[in-house]
């Protein structure tokens, strides 16, 4: 079957894969027995999915992960100046 799935990017659970068939019925523009086919890749406990036609393609996209872009940030004191609040200070 290919490529094997990543875990959900979201909580880490693993993926489920489905092929959707739908049959349509038969009326004055389609003969009967036509459908549409397509393949999902979900998670079942976030409810994220994404579908395609073929299943190279939604592997593809679901395996691709952008990297984080972690930024280092300094931490700052907070500094409250008594004269900016209520009488009776901060518990008011």
């Amino acid at each position: 079957m290919g490529e094997t799935l990543k875990p959900c990017p979201f909580c880490g659970k693993p993926p489920v894969e489905r092929r959707i068939v739908e049959m349509y019925p038969a009326d004055a523009d389609w003969p009967a027995g036509e459908y549409d086919a397509h393949y999902t890749i979900a998670c079942d406990d976030c409810g994220i999915d994404m579908g395609d036609e073929y299943r190279d393609e939604v592997v593809a996209n679901w395996n691709r992960r952008a990297k984080p872009v972690l930024k280092r940030v300094e931490r700052q004191p907070l500094h409250i100046d008594d004269d900016s609040l209520p009488a009776g200070g901060a518990n008011g």
